[in-house]
């Protein structure tokens, strides 16, 4: 009986490509599949059973399901200078990547004296959306990742009403 995963068809003993947790998927090998099962959840998520030496078991996190070529193919890379003057780096204090170049021009390699100037980084997100657009206008201004000092991290809070606390909800 044939699974379908997404677009994707499954049977008992076909054989799949396993990949490890690294970014770039690892090949782990083809191994055997042995069933296949939406998880109850129905999120579009199946569990796909599959036969492997136990040295590589608890490393297979998922599987390939088109040819290396095709991924090639669509990863071409992309210069750091792409980002134009008024993207928007960081969405929740509106800061656009111009106002980050010019500081980086003027010398300023310290995250958190950029964040302090700018405010990005300091609305709801506290930060975790924006590093890597942070990180590629360094790269494009020839800045090391040495010279960078990196941004202190905070958790992630939630914004609350005052009125939630003033005597406790009670009027």
């Amino acid at each position: 009986m044939p699974y379908e995963i997404s677009n994707i068809h499954v049977q008992k003993d076909d054989t799949i490509a396993c990949v490890d947790v690294d970014v770039d998927g690892n090949d782990l090998g083809l191994h055997t599949v042995l069933g296949a099962r939406p998880t109850k959840d129905s999120n579009h998520t199946w569990i796909v059973r599959v036969r492997m030496p136990r040295a590589i078991a608890k490393r297979v996190v998922g599987f390939t399901i088109q040819d290396k070529a095709v991924c090639e193919s669509a990863t071409e890379k992309i210069p750091y200078d792409h980002i134009q003057d008024g993207e928007v780096v960081c969405l929740c204090e509106r800061v656009t990547a111009g106002q980050i170049q010019d500081l980086v021009r003027q010398g300023a390699t310290d995250m958190n004296q950029i964040k302090a100037i700018t405010r990005a980084g300091m609305g709801p997100c506290g930060y975790k959306t924006y590093e890597n657009l942070m990180n590629q206008i360094f790269m494009a201004e020839k800045i090391t990742q040495e010279e960078v000092v990196k941004n202190v991290r905070r958790p992630l809070y939630i914004e609350v009403p005052l009125e939630k606390f003033a005597n406790g909800g009670k009027s």
